[in-house]
């Protein structure tokens, strides 16, 4: 009987990461830095290899996005999953960089199948025509669950 004692241990350990680790404040608090590291492109990366981010893009989104960013006039409103890939390859064509660096998480709230991420971003968009976004700002990340998990179904930035 000793010799189990470790054993469940060990188990309960892991039931408990388990459950932190899939818990929906964790699962919509990953997909948010996700989404930020996927929005990242490196200076100096050729477009075919910053185009694969948009796979992964596409398995974060819902059908339907609502984009609310005030220092971008065009990139306001609701826009749906293939009009964001599209833009998202223009723009691993044409920016020179871009840095969406996750920060501080302000607040994290779930609510059934509805989630919402309140954090500190530091953007950056660099492309040859203009410098849009440059600096520190709060972005809103509203995710809401499918079949498949959490998906985004709008990002405000302020």
């Amino acid at each position: 009987m000793k010799r189990l004692i470790p054993f469940f241990i060990v188990l309960l350990a892991f039931t408990g990461f388990c459950v932190w680790w899939f818990s929906p404040t964790q699962v919509v608090k990953r997909r948010s830095r996700d989404l930020c590291q996927i929005l990242t492109l490196e200076e100096g990366t050729p477009a075919t290899s910053r185009n694969i981010g948009a796979f992964q893009l596409d398995r974060l989104l819902q059908p339907q996005l609502q984009l609310e960013i005030p220092s971008l006039p065009e990139a306001n409103g609701s826009f749906e999953r293939n009009e964001v890939g599209s833009a998202f390859s223009w723009l691993c064509s044409n920016a020179k960089e871009t840095r969406m660096k996750f920060g501080e998480i302000e607040s994290v709230t779930v609510n059934g199948d509805h989630a919402e991420v309140r954090a500190k971003v530091d953007a950056l968009l660099n492309i040859s025509i203009a410098q849009p976004v440059d600096g520190p700002g709060d972005a809103i990340f509203t995710w809401k669950k499918a079949e498949d998990g959490w998906r985004l179904e709008k990002l405000s930035w302020k």
